[in-house]
């Protein structure tokens, strides 16, 4: 099993739900067990809409907040260090959505960490196939998580 070293960042006061930093790793743990042995580091980093927004301009240039940015792994040549990438979460966006979907905030949150994980993987919903392809991805996750 690789090890995932999770460091978390709030850029807010912190959310009125948030996955505990045990169950974030099981679930980071789980997604990535078969991916890479290397240790894999992940900054997750929790904004606001203001902050997501402006992120979410300079990356993308889309003059909205979104609730979640992923800055794919940074994979050093040398094969003992370790794997790096950034997630940046609204938990505004989150909470909201949530709601919207009638999921609990828990299952969201999973499904989040999901996606973001399958996009440091590589994949995209650029089109209609490789969306597809995610989503089965994102269904085969959240089954093996439970959710």
């Amino acid at each position: 099993m690789n090890k995932i070293i999770l460091n978390i960042k709030f850029y807010i006061d912190y959310p009125s739900w948030f996955p505990c930093k045990n169950i974030l790793r099981f679930w980071f743990n789980t997604i990535f067990e078969k991916y890479s042995k290397r240790i894999i580091k992940i900054t997750l980093c929790i904004v606001n809409k203001s902050i997501s927004r402006k992120l979410n301009k300079i990356w993308r240039n889309k003059n909205n907040p979104t609730n979640v940015l992923t800055f794919p792994f940074i994979i050093p040549t040398f094969k003992v260090l370790p794997i790096y990438s950034d997630i940046i979460v609204c938990s505004e966006l989150i909470k909201n959505e949530s709601l919207l979907l009638k999921q609990s905030v828990k299952n969201y949150w999973a499904y989040i960490i999901v996606h973001s994980s399958l996009h440091l993987m590589g994949y995209n919903h650029s089109n209609f196939k490789l969306e597809n392809k995610m989503k089965k991805a994102e269904k085969y996750f959240l089954n093996l998580l439970n959710l």
